[in-house]
C-alpha cells in the first residue's frame, strides 16, 4: 500500500502525486492522484487489477535500466497491421524492456536502415510516441530534467 505523498506511475496518466487516500461507504480504499504534468484529480481504486500502477523509479533503477538497454533486441514485424497489433501489446505490458524494444525498433528502422528515407506511417508515429513519452515521463521526473533531454541522457550514459 501507497502512502499519502508518494509518487506512482499511472499506466494512463504517467506520474502522479498521492494527494489523499479515502475510504467508501464500502470501506474500499480509493487512491486520489494528480499527475505532475497536469491539472488532473484522479480516483482510482487502491487495489485495481485492470490498472497498471507502481512505485515511481529511483535514480538507480533508471541508470539501472539504462545499463541494459543496449542488450535489449529490436524487433521488426513489415505487416504494418501485425506490428501495430504487436507492438500495441507490448505498450500494454508496461515493462521498459518492451518500450526500449519498440523504440529501438523504430530507429532502426526508420533512421538506420532506411535509405529511401520512407516516412512513418501514423500509427507508427502514435506507437513511438507513446513509448517515448511512457519511459521519457518517468526518467525526466526523478532526474529531473526536462523530458526532450532524456534521450541526450540516455545516449550519455550508455
Amino acid at each position: 500500500m501507497f502512502r499519502k505523498s508518494d509518487y506512482v506511475m499511472h499506466e494512463s496518466y504517467g506520474v502522479c502525486q498521492i494527494v489523499d487516500i479515502t475510504n467508501d461507504d464500502s470501506d474500499k480504499t480509493f487512491y486520489i492522484l494528480k499527475p505532475v504534468n497536469d491539472n488532473l484529480i484522479i480516483k482510482t481504486l487502491a487495489q485495481n487489477k485492470r490498472v497498471l500502477f507502481r512505485k515511481v523509479l529511483n535514480i538507480n533503477q533508471i541508470n539501472n535500466i539504462i545499463e541494459l538497454m543496449p542488450s535489449v533486441e529490436p524487433i521488426w514485424i513489415s505487416d504494418a497491421k501485425k506490428r501495430n497489433k504487436k507492438f500495441k501489446e507490448l505498450l500494454g505490458t508496461g515493462k521498459f524492456k518492451d518500450l526500449i524494444r519498440i523504440i529501438k525498433s523504430f530507429h532502426l528502422e526508420y533512421k538506420e536502415n532506411n535509405p529511401n528515407k520512407k516516412k512513418m506511417t501514423i500509427s507508427d508515429k502514435d506507437i513511438l510516441t507513446s513509448a517515448k513519452k511512457r519511459l521519457y515521463e518517468e526518467f525526466s521526473f526523478v532526474l529531473n530534467i526536462p523530458s526532450h533531454q532524456v534521450e541526450e541522457y540516455i545516449l550519455s550514459h550508455i
